[in-house]
């Protein structure tokens, strides 16, 4: 078989016949001319496992010279043990791959690995705002410069919120695993950069009472609403006394509730397995989530055990919705009390309790007590928040590391809300109670 048979002049001036016939280049490339004059570049081949003949190209819009190339890569292929049909094959499949199909099998793999209620959050951002427009374009044709667009858009509609940044976040991460898995035949994520060109959210601490009479009212004001089951008054107060991430407190149930025993003097403790926490970066880097303790004050035991008078079961939660046992508690349920009371997003947030106890444990001389370890007060607060240890490799600490002064903290903690709760029903200390009309005790 001689190499390079053909010229672009013969094919140029090739006429049809009353049959389609075949010019040969050599090595099993040719030009096969039809009846009605149409031309298109073939390749014929054989691999151990089959005999096939693929295209490569309609002449004159793939040139004699473009087809050898594309002829040499695929006889490249050949040599190094590759199918160069099968790949062509391949590479259309990869090329039909839409956005839409590559997210939603990124939110099938991390229902696992998120959290209940940040996978609902972050599912329903994906397909608001990255499906509903990108969902039907094939991922690998979307450029830095089509999300670009997406995240300006909804930037100019949105302002610069924290939204707009969650989103850049997820589109990231959807090409991120589409590089992984070789979905879309994606190589590079072309968004890894982008969120710095974002206007950035301005800084917004979450809203908190930042004073104990403040603190005193609020309580005062719980108790005398009457529109609230009791079960929602108690997950309240637990809140307060304990300061639990809202999540782990939803998903409480009566199996994690150690009430202790005052005889042999065993503590009273709460343990929040480790799949109900928040992730840490170490978790996030492969790390087991170690449970947390939270030691139970005595106001808190008192409130818990008057609920479970009603459970059914170890496995029922300890702050059932009010739709039915079976389910948890809604996650607004919490923070409906607080707007009912009167208090806005921007004055209190009821996942604030959290900063509310750490700010008043270090600021509060009341709140000061002996400690039996070596830990500083600031130590022991962030371990009970379930913080990492900056300086020591984001290292998941010892669940009863300073298990003795927490338990000490906590009651510490708990009677110094009774008492501003106390103090708040002096005759002098009292005042309007509907947050709106508690501006000056702010």
């Amino acid at each position: 078989m001689k190499r390079h048979e053909l010229t672009e002049t013969v094919c140029r001036n090739a006429q049809p016949g009353a049959k389609a016939y075949q010019l040969s280049d050599g090595y099993g490339l040719f030009l096969l001319v039809m009846p009605n004059g149409s031309k298109y570049w073939r390749y014929k081949y054989s691999t151990p496992a089959r005999r096939a003949t693929m295209t490569l190209g309609v002449y004159p819009w793939v040139s004699l010279k473009d087809a050898r190339l594309k002829h040499f890569e695929c006889r490249r292929q050949l040599q190094l043990g590759h199918d160069p049909g099968v790949q062509k094959q391949e590479a259309k499949d990869q090329a039909s791959v839409t956005f839409g199909v590559v997210a939603e099998q990124f939110l099938t793999k991390m229902q696992g690995e998120w959290a209940e209620s940040s996978y609902g959050a972050r599912a329903s951002r994906v397909r608001r705002y990255l499906i509903t427009t990108l969902g039907q374009v094939p991922i690998a044709t979307i450029t830095t410069q089509t999300v670009w667009q997406v995240l300006k858009d909804l930037q100019d509609k949105r302002g610069p919120v924290d939204t707009v940044h969650r989103v850049g976040d997820l589109i990231s991460q959807v090409f991120q695993f589409a590089v992984q898995t070789g979905a879309g035949g994606i190589k590079v994520n072309p968004c890894s950069e982008l969120r710095r060109a974002l206007t950035p959210v301005p800084v917004n601490h979450h809203a908190m009472l930042k004073h104990p009479h403040q603190v005193g009212q609020l309580l005062l004001a719980l108790e005398d609403m009457t529109d609230i089951t009791e079960t929602v008054r108690a997950a309240f107060l637990v809140m307060v006394y304990c300061w639990p991430r809202t999540e782990s407190m939803r998903l409480a149930t009566w199996d994690q509730m150690d009430f202790g025993d005052e005889t042999t003097g065993e503590p009273a403790i709460w343990t929040i397995p480790g799949t109900n926490m928040k992730r840490t970066q170490a978790a996030k880097a492969g790390e087991d989530m170690p449970d947390h303790l939270i030691p139970l004050p005595t106001q808190a035991v008192a409130l818990l055990r008057s609920l479970k008078a009603s459970a059914r079961s170890e496995k029922d939660y300890v702050f059932p919705s009010q739709l039915g046992r079976s389910r948890m508690m809604s996650d607004g349920t919490l923070r409906s009390v607080l707007r009912r009371l009167g208090y806005d997003k921007s004055q209190m947030q009821i996942h604030a309790w959290r900063a509310v106890a750490g700010t008043m444990l270090r600021e509060q001389p009341a709140l000061k007590f002996p400690l039996v370890s070596n830990a500083s007060h600031k130590e022991l607060i962030e371990v009970q928040l379930a913080h990492d240890f900056k300086g020591k490799a984001e290292k998941p600490y010892n669940r009863a590391e300073y298990l003795a002064d927490r338990i000490t903290m906590m009651q510490t903690w708990a009677d110094f809300i009774d008492t501003v709760k106390a103090e708040a029903h002096q005759p002098q200390a009292r005042r309007p109670r509907k947050a709106a009309q508690l501006q000056e005790a702010r």
